[in-house]
């Protein structure tokens, strides 16, 4: 018994406050909301509105177009259509869209994006790219210029899972690429183990 042996031991009992709750019910319906934007930003890469981000991914990456359908890719259209389709097809949520971040640190520069998931596959927000192999030029609020600006991500975005990890339940090895695009590319080829460290610590 744990008295013969002398082990002490307590079971907390943690409370729940309010703002927990209120934070984990966010995080739900901001998940709800991203993947009904991703569905319909993942189809426009297949339609007019679509046409340059995937001719990048076609021809300038060399991508299949068959398999192109079986990645994560989406076009990134301007935040108010974004924001407008919400609301058509989850009126009920229209505060919590009101509130969903989609802003990164640069505007509205980047046409390419794809989702950022947690280990649970929820999405936690988008990561974008620059279709102009060199990145882009900024100019950030205080003056400063930035060159080769190739990404940018919403604001609030948790990275604290590697990319891609959703994808490899029960591997018992995991290959680690830098390049995110690398990670969603390779998955849509079979690899079922592959993720992505981005420029991040792991």
């Amino acid at each position: 018994s744990s008295d013969q042996f002398s082990i002490k031991y307590t079971l907390e009992h943690k409370e729940i406050t309010p703002e927990e709750i209120e934070k984990e019910q966010i995080l739900r319906m901001r998940s709800i909301l991203y993947e009904t934007a991703y569905n319909w930003m993942h189809s426009l890469l297949f339609e007019a509105e679509g046409k340059e981000v995937h001719y990048y991914l076609t021809e300038d990456r060399k991508y299949d177009p068959d398999k192109l359908k079986d990645t994560e890719f989406c076009v990134f259209p301007a935040i108010k259509k974004i924001m407008e389709y919400l609301l058509e097809q989850h009126p009920e949520l229209e505060s919590y869209i009101k509130d969903l971040p989609l802003y990164g640190a640069y505007g509205e520069l980047f046409d390419l994006a794809f989702p950022y998931r947690n280990r649970h596959g929820k999405i936690t927000g988008f990561v974008k790219r620059s279709i102009e192999p060199d990145g882009v030029t900024i100019t950030i609020k205080d003056g400063k210029v930035k060159e080769n600006q190739r990404y940018d991500s919403i604001t609030g975005l948790s990275k604290k899972d590697l990319f891609n990890l959703d994808k490899c339940f029960k591997q018992d090895t995991l290959v680690i690429a830098e390049g995110y695009p690398d990670a969603i590319y390779f998955s849509a080829l079979g690899m079922k183990n592959i993720v992505a460290a981005g420029q991040g610590i792991l």
